[in-house]
């Protein structure tokens, strides 16, 4: 993995985050896929409005624009993978996270009721209950059916609409996952492969993954996909970019994306918090008025600690 790495420009550390154990490597990381602001270019044009840049940006002229031509912004409220994604890199933007480097949970922070209070108010400005029942593909769908101004999402809705909706695709342009008061983080999903110890043709795997993992092959592969598939390798950054201005900006995502459970690493418990929800159900709780924002809060926090308290 070192040498392919060394090889490849060197690994991001997404890359590591994603693919080792206590330092060991246990998986190739193919690629991974972005969430950047996917959002309506004309409806900011006719707004005379600029891409916003900082998260309090979009709800504004998100509100704007809803209160001008109806048309709601947002992503899922709800038990789905979106949620998760968004709602971690929210709370990171806001100095806020799960645990520390230690393990510690951490979420009892004046941090985490900031970005608790930014979703609400977005909630209750942009959007509507319909993203408390969201799944994954359920954003696709709205924004595709022209009825959001922005939504945070991975390229694939760019993707589809090139096929299917063409009039929405001319019209649709992304950004960088916005900044908070804490800067820039966005959240990364990430595409391993592994080989099992008890494979029966382990030099044969490895053989396979060397050739998916050829520059020309990384780079067809990221065309071909509009950038959906991007390497998280330093290498990529000398792809041809600028192929689509609309998605260009997604060659620095890398650099400030994270795996769900940083700062600590990726493990088993940060996997469990995020297979139960409990980072989206603490959010949505607050934003729907099911729980004031310290009950929030502390059930959250007793939520981490069930799991990161627990023997291994």
């Amino acid at each position: 993995m070192e040498a392919l790495g060394h090889k490849l420009g060197g690994w991001y550390n997404l890359a590591r985050e994603a693919g080792q154990v206590e330092g060991r490597w246990v998986a190739l990381p193919w690629f991974y896929t972005a969430m950047p602001i996917t959002y309506r270019e004309d409806l900011y044009q006719q707004q005379g409005l600029a891409p916003p840049k900082t998260w309090e940006e979009w709800r504004d002229t998100g509100k704007k624009i809803k209160d001008t031509s109806g048309h709601k912004s947002g992503f899922a409220l709800s038990q789905t993978e979106d949620a998760n994604i968004t709602l971690y890199a929210i709370l990171w933007s806001y100095g806020a996270s799960t645990v520390d480097t230690e393990r510690r949970v951490t979420i009892n922070a004046p941090q985490t009721r900031q970005a608790l209070d930014y979703v609400k108010d977005l909630y209750e400005s942009c959007m509507t209950n319909e993203v408390l029942s969201w799944d994954d593909s359920s954003n696709n769908q709205a924004f595709l059916g022209g009825s959001y101004a922005w939504v945070h999402n991975a390229v694939g809705i760019y993707y589809i609409a090139r096929e299917k909706v063409p009039d929405i695709f001319r019209v649709t342009n992304h950004t960088l996952t916005p900044t908070g008061p804490a800067g820039q983080h966005g959240t990364a999903i990430p595409f391993n492969y592994g080989i099992w110890k008890f494979a029966e043709e382990k030099t044969l795997a490895k053989q396979f993954l060397q050739y998916l993992m050829e520059p020309k092959r990384l780079e067809e592969n990221f065309y071909a996909t509009l950038t959906v598939n991007i390497p998280p390798v330093k290498a990529s950054e000398h792809f041809q970019w600028e192929r689509d201005p609309k998605t260009a900006m997604l060659k620095e995502y890398a650099a400030t994306a994270h795996m769900i459970g940083w700062p600590a690493p990726s493990d088993r418990k940060a996997e469990q918090a995020r297979a139960e929800w409990i980072v989206p159900n603490m959010f949505t709780y607050y934003a729907t008025g099911k729980k004031s924002l310290e009950e929030a809060v502390l059930w959250g926090e007793g939520e981490l600690q069930r799991i990161y308290k627990a023997k291994a």
